[in-house]
């Protein structure tokens, strides 16, 4: 695995971020690999959604307009959001 630094990360944001580790009962590390790998999959998703979505185009069905294309999108991508939601412990 390699190894990521990051730098001038906002004081309030580690914070959280410690909290909702120490909240999981995790250690800081694991929290941010949770976190990125959530991200990641999330990432993947969301490209997998727009290929969907272009691979509909003209099918019969599939959205003609450009607003019936942005609504259906909008929902797909609100189903994958409520999925992907981060806790980052704060209540």
């Amino acid at each position: 695995m390699a190894d990521v630094l990051i730098r001038n990360v906002p004081d309030e944001v580690l914070r959280e971020i410690r909290a909702s580790a120490a909240a999981r009962d995790e250690s800081l590390q694991a929290s941010l690999s949770r976190i990125l790998e959530d991200w990641a999959v999330h990432q993947r998703r969301q490209a997998a959604l727009d290929r969907t979505a272009a691979r509909l185009a003209g099918h019969p069905g599939a959205p003609t307009s450009v607003e019936q294309h942005e609504a259906l999108l909008d929902e797909m991508r609100s189903a994958v959001d409520v999925r992907w939601q981060p806790d980052t412990g704060a209540q």
